[in-house]
């Protein structure tokens, strides 16, 4: 091995370690003998300014901030909620369905705006008795649980039953569109991974819309030849269409 990677490897093996552990025992700002006595442990370490460029001052300055932000971050978890009440959520509407969500707004805009979770955006739909949702696809992965209510799945134009107490998953880029089969309302909780939108994967390919879509107040409704609803027309003029694909998206699932 050679002389320089070797050092490299004792460095990252006792050096780091040592450094992370005074990180966690200095207390943040404090007297100037303080941070003063940390920039001595850096220093000691004397092999982070060479393979990181950093001086000892400025990277005591980075374990500040980064501590700075936990605190910030732990203190806004902790006074978050941990029990949603199910009449505090309402049910709004969107192009597939109708639905309550838990976590606030869908993806990284609702991070941490309602309740301490990171990752998920947590949500219920109704299906309504004899009904179906609309029709879409996106890349984030679903799982779904039926609370109340019988019906179907077509994924990707394959039919899988459901009733209340199962569990239902729904793969990435997948087709899919949820069919109610009962007299009654169906009720399913489901969650999705917010991770997408930080890789600028969270769009959405509506194909179809639900059969009660009501669009926005002041807005009047845009038909195709065939008569279908395929978007709507705001007040202001701003047309919003639905069953647009993506051409980028479908071209670079189809490379999987």
């Amino acid at each position: 091995m050679r002389p320089t990677r070797r050092l490299v490897m004792i460095w990252i093996a006792f050096a780091l370690p040592v450094l992370i552990l005074a990180g966690v025992l200095w207390k943040g700002p404090g007297a100037a003998s303080a941070q003063q006595r940390f920039v001595w442990k850096v220093q000691s370490a004397w092999p982070v300014t060479n393979l990181l460029h950093v001086s000892a001052v400025e990277l005591a300055r980075m374990i500040e901030e980064m501590w700075t932000r936990l605190k910030t971050l732990n203190e806004t978890v902790a006074a978050m909620p941990h029990v949603i009440k199910y009449n505090d959520v309402p049910w709004n509407q969107n192009a597939t369905t109708y639905l309550k969500n838990y976590t606030g707004p869908a993806g990284i805009p609702g991070w941490l705006s309602k309740v301490p979770i990171h990752t998920l955006d947590l949500r219920e739909q109704m299906v309504f008795a004899g009904r179906k949702s609309g029709k879409h696809r996106h890349y984030q992965e679903a799982f779904f649980y039926i609370i109340e209510g019988e019906g179907y799945e077509i994924h990707d134009d394959k039919k899988y039953p459901w009733e209340a107490g199962d569990v239902m998953c729904v793969p990435t880029y997948c087709i899919h569109q949820h069919f109610n089969t009962g007299n009654q309302n169906a009720r399913l909780f489901f969650n999705l991974p917010n991770v997408f939108d930080l890789m600028g994967l969270s769009s959405i390919e509506q194909i179809e819309i639900h059969e009660r879509y009501q669009p926005p107040e002041g807005a009047t409704v845009v038909r195709n030849a065939e008569g279908n609803v395929i978007g709507y027309k705001t007040a202001s003029g701003e047309e919003l269409r639905f069953g647009s694909v993506d051409l980028d998206y479908m071209k670079m699932m189809e490379c999987r």
